[in-house]
């Protein structure tokens, strides 16, 4: 009978389902780690209000940064028309605005800009350069402007962007930079053309140069042909201009009597006779100036001339279109007060949190290992 009795429970307590006990087990877990807490509360809250008290200091104690923005676009045909000379120099708006761009984000204009402005004033080393004046303006200046490209259909358009505390010393300072930057780029373009047109008048001065020397050396060869015309028709008692027909000149040229034989059939010098010869020659003498006889001369001086008459007003040459100044800003972009506050928060509570479970296994711990 006590047998029969205890195969019914037996087999009862196979029956039991394996989740049921699961579900039971995390039940208890759930229910031990809300005591936990509710016994922790304490600590917890004392942690997440010390880390939301610091998130509120650092929140209102925190310098402000506030940040500045321009926004620049390549300039138009007619701000860049005076840099354009035919011949001599052409500048492109795509050429212009990419050089303009690279001057943005120049490490040495930017460095030129921060010495004018005297955003440093430090003694100088003995080399001209201080080491913490460079220090200075990569951290303070250079890192905090930046030169952002658009992308794709907007890759004309640039941002330029100023960081600092000064909301309005950092607008006044990127609105000026702006201008140094538009001054130097024009500055360098038209020096560039300049330096063309120097360069073509500097060629037209050496062809007008050796276009007078070839003159001259002409004229020198004339004076020599005819001297010695002269003095063949002096040997022959020519005076005056010979006419002789094309026969008899045809026999002439073959005849030994006139000393030279002549292979073309133009009438040689010494038939003009000594009057005209003589004349020639003292009227070619007498030349001091050669240029009526140079036949492209005057061409090549008229074009000096159009190059010596360049005059660029940089004042009127744009190297990018301003298509928003900077304005002053309104919020600053550091810290951000809600959500370091709300961070803070989160915080003190993971913190406190772990601090309740940390406590309560140190507790146990302890109580294991203490003596019954």
């Amino acid at each position: 009978m006590p047998d029969n009795d205890t195969s019914p429970r037996h087999s009862a307590s196979h029956d039991i389902d394996p989740g049921y006990c699961q579900r039971y087990d995390d039940e208890i877990d759930l229910v031990d780690i809300w005591r936990l807490l509710v016994k922790r509360w304490r600590w917890i809250g004392a942690i997440t209000l010390t880390c939301t008290a610091l998130a509120v200091a650092y929140a209102l104690l925190a310098p402000r940064v506030f940040r500045a923005e321009a926004f620049v676009l390549p300039p138009l045909q007619a701000d860049i028309e005076q840099l354009n000379v035919p011949d001599v120099y052409g500048a492109s708006v795509e050429d212009v605005y990419g050089e303009t761009v690279n001057n943005l984000q120049s490490r040495a204009v930017r460095r030129l800009f921060f010495d004018e402005h005297g955003l440093l004033d430090l003694p100088r080393g003995r080399d001209g350069e201080d080491a913490g004046a460079q220090k200075v303006f990569s951290r303070d200046f250079h890192q905090r402007l930046t030169v952002t490209r658009g992308k794709k259909e907007r890759s004309d358009f640039t941002t330029i962007s100023l960081e600092g505390r000064d909301p309005e010393r950092i607008t006044f300072l990127l609105n000026s930079f702006l201008t140094t930057v538009n001054n130097y780029s024009v500055a360098a373009l038209v020096k560039d053309l300049y330096f063309n047109v120097g360069a073509k008048k500097e060629s037209i001065v050496k062809k007008i140069g050796a276009l007078r020397q070839v003159a001259k050396d002409r004229r020198l060869d004339r004076v020599a042909q005819l001297q010695e015309a002269l003095y063949v028709a002096n040997q022959l008692g020519i005076e005056q201009r010979a006419v002789i027909s094309s026969s008899a000149f045809s026999r002439a040229k073959a005849n030994p009597a006139f000393g030279v034989i002549v292979n073309t059939a133009d009438a040689p010098l010494y038939l003009r006779g000594t009057q005209a010869l003589q004349a020639e020659i003292d009227m070619l003498r007498k030349r001091k100036n050669d240029d009526p006889f140079i036949d492209p001369l005057r061409d090549l001086q008229k074009e000096l001339s159009q190059l010596e008459e360049i005059q660029l007003d940089p004042a009127k040459v744009k190297a990018f279109r301003l298509d928003q100044p900077a304005v002053v800003p309104d919020d600053p972009i550091k810290p951000k007060r809600t959500l370091v506050v709300v961070l803070g928060v989160v915080l003190g509570l993971i913190l406190g949190v772990l601090v309740a479970f940390l406590a309560n296994l140190i507790e146990t711990a302890r109580r294991q290992e203490s003596p019954e």
